[in-house]
């Protein structure tokens, strides 16, 4: 950083005094010179000797640079470590895709047809003839998926592409709605109900395993 040139105005201006006054110090002992009590001519020249230093001394003090004051320099705020466990379907790895905004509002789009693609994050029942299941969107955002056609082993963090219609999760209609019994679907269909009643599923008639990259 270039330094700004400026005096010592303060301490130049003490010194200085000092300098002047021990100046007239000497004169007042040369004068007095031929006193017999006074000072030795040999005291009046060391005198006149620290005098001249003196003089020397402000004019360096007036003459130094003085740097002016850094500039406060910013902290950035530190970026997360990373460290903390993500969100289950928030992985920044996995494939994600929700064109109709089911994620976003899923009450909304009650009998309409959609098609998300989107991490397993919950495994509510399996059996030989269908499963139910929930999709994470990321920020904690669940779905269900209720089919008769389960892909084969279904696990956590598996990604599907699943398409089908949104439905209600409810005991009265649950077999018309997704075209199998609770009873035939869930060997405790009480879990099923607990895990996903009154909440929205896709009732899925067409799942796709995505392939995960090996890096």
């Amino acid at each position: 950083m270039r330094a700004q040139w400026r005096t010592r105005a303060g301490s130049g201006a003490r010194v200085g005094g000092v300098a002047v006054a021990a100046a007239l110090a000497v004169a007042g002992l040369a004068a007095c010179g031929d006193d017999p009590t006074g000072p030795s001519a040999e005291e009046v020249a060391t005198l006149a000797d620290e005098v001249e230093a003196l003089r020397d001394r402000v004019e360096a003090l007036e003459e130094r640079p003085v740097p002016s004051a850094a500039p406060a320099t910013p902290t950035a705020e530190t970026p997360p470590s990373g460290d903390a466990d993500p969100t289950p379907g928030d992985d920044p790895a996995q494939p994600f895709e929700d064109p109709a905004g089911l994620f976003d509002d899923p009450g909304s789009l009650v009998g309409e047809d959609v098609t998300v693609t989107a991490e397993v994050v919950g495994v509510v029942s399996v059996s030989d003839v269908g499963a139910a299941f929930r999709l994470g969107g990321g920020e904690g955002t669940t779905v269900g998926v209720i089919t008769v056609t389960p892909p084969g082993e279904l696990d956590e963090g598996d990604v599907l592409r699943v398409t089908g219609p949104v439905e209600r999760v409810r005991r009265s209609s649950f077999e018309a709605d997704f075209g199998i019994s609770a009873d035939v679907l869930a060997e405790d269909p009480e879990t099923l109900f607990a895990a996903l009643a009154g909440d929205v599923a896709i009732a899925a008639r067409n799942i796709q395993v995505v392939p995960q990259s090996s890096g």
